[in-house]
């Protein structure tokens, strides 16, 4: 819509919308399992397309854009294969609570999501604490500082 092209955005819409309906009623069939499996392969079948379009508006690559997220998703992956891991140990070994087996899976998804994205991609994991590091408030400005020049120590009127 910032290039000007809302007529691009209603037809992908609307033909998003007719994928989706085709993909519930096929989905029935099956009652709520069948739904949900058929909007995930609409929603997969889909994802190419409502990337391409918008993204050839703007001179951007799909292929590039998949390419920055590499790392990122590599690092999400291996969170995920971690966090399966443990909830198979906690759940089938050690008979853990619900309760606790989500407390510990948050904590160490985490950790291993911050470990493995610090070894894949430092640059990425400095830049986001830099931003978190210009989120940190200043700190204030006493009233008489503003109003008097630094160098000469004169009151400005």
């Amino acid at each position: 819509m910032s290039q000007g092209r809302s007529d691009v955005l209603f037809r992908l819409g609307f033909f998003c919308t007719c994928i989706y309906t085709v993909a519930f009623i096929v989905g029935l069939r099956w009652n709520v399992e069948g739904v949900a499996i058929a909007y995930a392969m609409a929603a997969l079948l889909l994802t190419y397309p409502c990337l391409a379009i918008p993204f050839r508006l703007i001179k951007l690559r799909v292929g590039h854009f998949f390419k920055q997220l590499s790392l990122t998703l590599l690092a999400a992956l291996g969170m995920a294969g971690i966090i399966f891991a443990l909830c198979l140990f906690l759940g089938n070994t050690l008979m853990a609570s619900d309760l606790t087996t989500l407390v510990t899976g948050v904590t160490v998804g985490v950790l291993s999501y911050a470990g493995l994205l610090c070894v894949l991609d430092r640059d990425l994991y400095r830049e986001v604490f830099r931003l978190l590091h210009q989120l940190k408030p200043s700190p204030p400005k006493i009233a008489w500082q503003e109003n008097c020049d630094s160098r000469s120590g004169k009151v400005k009127l």
